[in-house]
């Protein structure tokens, strides 16, 4: 009996004795500072654990409640190897630093430097409640997965299977389809009195309010591996002027097209797909692609300046005060001049900015994606008024109203972090949440509400994946 007791003691004793040695590594625990860059600010935090071999390590970003687990993890005197990622260890002031990882940033050098520090509680995410169900629902019974627009009162929406629908929000039914060959994954336009949408088989279409084509014209086609590979899940919206329309598409081509025969003037070739809105302002035809750069054209198709953001650009072009602001995938949402100088730029941290500016009472709303924000900036300096964390991906455009704001977002089962499917009321002043409506997770990889709401009368809108379109009275 005397033997199991020494042996209970001498294990006791020697889980005592190697708990004390693993908590005397100086390495060993959390670790938290700031990375700055842009003159803005973001908590970054390493969590070292030490395993028989070297160490493994969680990556923390506290204000999203993101981890990432790297193994494998070696020290040599004053340096931390996490595979290709170095960092300082500096024994004597006990801090860590270096430059913040690819997995996090793709473009830019970020430092940061971090002390021990005690460990955040991060959250899972998890659904909110519905605080406000729609009072309609309109059931096209396929894929709305571009935006919705209005004309006359009524809705337009076109959807994957090629069909564009003009529906009665009053007695929730549909007045006339059109049917176009391939895929609609465009936002009808408005321009006049007639409908432009664009097929992913490369069709260009004008037609009437009451459903009757105009005429169509083939452009170059788009590549369909655009939706697997490179998340390039929209066409682009077209821009106006009185005898013109200017249009990019997949092929990397910007079109300017006779707006009265629908025949093409001239087309303008960049290295990458084209889905933003183009900016027509001092004579210039301002747009960005999916090569990184913004570009500015003459009315003749000419090239008269470009910015290289280095990512690609999806969003629309918004202007404001003698500036074009652009969102890209470089995290940052910039503003340039007429002469295509950068005037400011403002770092959305760890995101890319899909969504097309609106500015409101000379506030600029943008959506993200990974973030999962509404962000409120100066439009004249870049400067942040407020944002909000909506728990979706709002990659369309919010509304905005003189005093709310309303946003949409998308769901995604594939992804590290959880995003869920909402439509949601801000208030435009605070950003205080008013109510929210949110979608059951569905099995789709990405799922909800993809394009921008929109108001008719006294109700909002909101264009379905699942081929609804929702109405929230207000």
């Amino acid at each position: 009996m005397k033997y199991t007791v020494y042996t209970i003691i001498y294990i006791m004793a020697l889980v005592t004795s190697c708990s004390t040695e693993e908590n005397n590594d100086p390495l060993v625990g959390y670790w938290q500072g700031e990375a700055v860059f842009n003159n803005q600010k973001s908590l970054i935090g390493l969590e070292l654990i030490q395993d028989s071999v070297d160490y493994e390590v969680n990556l923390l970003v506290p204000e999203y409640d993101w981890s990432f687990n790297f193994k494998g993890v070696t020290t040599n005197n004053d340096t931390i190897q996490i595979g290709g990622w170095n960092l300082l260890y500096d024994q004597t002031n006990q801090s860590i630093s270096g430059t913040l990882p690819q997995v996090l940033v793709p473009k830019y050098e970020i430092p940061f430097q971090l002390t021990k520090s005690e460990k955040p509680q991060l959250e899972e995410a998890t659904l909110k409640p519905t605080t406000r169900k729609p009072s309609a629902v309109i059931d096209l019974h396929e894929s709305v997965w571009a935006g919705i627009r209005t004309i006359e009162g009524s809705i337009l929406a076109a959807t994957t299977d090629g069909h564009l629908f003009r529906v009665s929000p009053k007695n929730q039914a549909v007045e006339w389809s059109f049917k176009g060959q391939g895929a609609f994954r465009s936002e009808p336009a408005v321009y006049e009195d007639n409908i432009y949408v664009y097929s992913d088989d490369g069709i260009f279409y004008s037609i009437s309010k009451t459903g009757q084509m105009n005429w169509k014209v083939q452009l170059e086609v788009d590549s369909l591996e655009r939706l697997a590979k490179n998340y390039d899940f929209f066409s682009a919206k077209p821009a106006f002027t009185e005898d013109r329309i200017y249009y990019g598409n997949g092929s990397g081509g910007l079109y300017a097209i006779n707006i009265t025969d629908g025949k093409v003037i001239w087309r303008y070739k960049t290295s990458g797909a084209i889905r933003t809105k183009a900016v027509v302002a001092n004579d210039m035809i301002i747009f960005g692609s999916f090569d990184g750069r913004v570009y500015a054209l003459s009315r003749e198709g000419e090239l008269i300046w470009n910015y290289d953001s280095g990512f690609p650009i999806v969003g629309g072009g918004t202007f404001y005060d003698g500036k074009v602001i652009f969102g890209s995938r470089d995290y940052t949402l910039f503003a340039l001049s007429m002469n295509g100088e950068l005037s400011w730029q403002y770092y959305n941290w760890y995101s890319w900015v899909e969504s097309t500016p609106v500015i409101e009472n000379d506030r600029l709303f943008v959506g993200s994606s990974d973030a999962q924000t509404i962000t409120v900036l100066n439009p004249a300096n870049g400067k942040l008024q407020w944002n909000f964390d909506t728990g979706g991906c709002p990659w369309a455009s919010p509304l905005v109203t003189s005093e709310n704001v309303y946003a949409a977002t998308v769901g995604n089962n594939s992804y590290f972090y959880k995003h869920f499917a909402y439509v949601i009321s801000l208030n435009a002043e605070t950003g205080e949440e008013q109510w929210r409506y949110a979608l059951e997770n569905v099995k789709d990889t990405y799922y909800g509400f993809t394009g921008s709401p929109v108001l008719i009368d006294n109700m909002i809108w909101v264009g379905n994946t699942d081929g609804r379109i929702y109405g929230f009275e207000l």
